[in-house]
């Protein structure tokens, strides 16, 4: 509840945007394997996801550089996508370890532990 309050107070400064709660992400489909048996999917549920801006400049443009250094002006802000989950030692579990790791695997998303 702390961390959600937290990122309210972002969210209204504009530092982060579409934040969703719990959204759950499919890291393998169900099938039904060569005896017949139906093998559920494997989800992973996050606590939250959000957009989160890479500049923060007020007027909302970064300033833009070449490869060798050189100004080139302004370009637009950039977002970058962010997973987060709240852990504590109790519950970093070898199934959470397991589904972090197809996280970044199947959606190259490093989950932002917290």
């Amino acid at each position: 509840a702390r961390r959600f309050d937290e990122l309210l107070v972002l969210l209204q400064a504009g530092k982060i945007k579409d934040l969703k709660l719990q959204p759950e992400f499919t890291l393998r489909e169900a099938y039904t394997d060569p005896e017949g048996w139906h093998i559920r999917p494997l989800k992973y549920r996050a606590d939250f996801s959000y957009m989160e801006r890479v500049n923060t400049s007020p007027s909302g443009l970064r300033p833009a550089t070449s490869p060798q250094g050189e100004a080139w002006g302004f370009c637009e802000e950039q977002w970058r996508y962010v997973v987060e989950d709240v852990k504590s030692y109790a519950t970093k579990t070898r199934v959470y370890e397991m589904k972090k790791q197809k996280m970044q695997e199947k959606f190259r998303i490093r989950i932002r532990e917290v």
